[in-house]
């Protein structure tokens, strides 16, 4: 993904002739943040393609969501999933291309969903090897959003894993985020929240509001390198 001068004026709108300082980040910035700090992350363990195990580390594009949502239907129920895994047809490659296919999903530490719905970023986190589901959410999210984000990321899990998918070995981990200060700063939040994820730190101490202009020059500076670096950005 090649990203272009209109995609950092939603990270740095002053810098980059971004136009309306209030713009959040669209969908390009946030997704080559989380496929580099994936990459990384493989790189450090050895992890490649075609190894016949899951990669350590994944990060699934936005555009995940938008995909599935319009082919989900069903009512969140946790104890009645009525799972159709027809509602997964079309992103079924991605999970393949990933190294998420069957039973592989479960070798890995950690799978990031960004999912930007009504205006709004949030990060859904899947721990196969911990067994844990995770959504992070700089607003608190209402308990029928969070339970509609978990309940899809069970679907997938059931998608996946079939026979292998125990409901009841996985929990559900209560929004660590920190929270936003404006309407603006949830992409920045989503991508400071797989990072604090990843390096094994408390996500509302990796970054907070009052922290946001030097969060958006490291997360451009990460974005300009093409990747994690060095100490400054990892």
């Amino acid at each position: 993904m090649s990203l272009k001068g209109r995609n950092f004026g939603s990270l740095l709108p002053t810098k980059f002739a971004g136009g309306n300082p209030q713009a959040w980040l669209d969908d390009e910035i946030v997704n080559t943040y989380l496929k580099l700090l994936a990459e990384r992350e493989q790189e450090l363990e050895g992890w490649k393609k075609g190894s016949g195990r899951g990669p350590p580390v994944q990060a699934i594009a936005s555009q995940w969501y938008t995909n599935v949502k319009g082919k989900n239907k069903a009512k969140f129920n946790e104890d009645k999933p009525a799972f159709d895994p027809k509602e997964f047809e079309s992103v079924r490659k991605w999970h393949t291309r990933a190294g998420l296919g069957g039973k592989r999903l479960l070798d890995t530490k950690l799978i990031v969903i960004p999912i930007c719905e009504g205006n709004h970023w949030r990060l859904l986190a899947i721990k196969p090897q911990l067994r844990e589901i995770e959504l992070l959410d700089s607003l608190n999210p209402a308990k029928r959003a969070y339970e509609h984000y978990v309940h899809l990321a069970r679907r997938f899990l059931e998608c996946e894993l079939g026979a292998l998918y125990v409901a009841n070995e996985w929990t559900h981990v209560p929004n660590r985020s920190g929270h936003q200060g404006n309407a603006r700063d949830c992409g920045v939040f989503t991508a400071f929240n797989a990072l604090a994820l990843v390096k094994g730190v408390e996500p509302a101490e990796k970054v907070t509001s009052g922290g946001m202009p030097t969060a958006r020059l490291q997360l451009a500076g990460t974005l300009l390198r093409g990747g994690f670096k060095g100490e400054f950005d990892y």
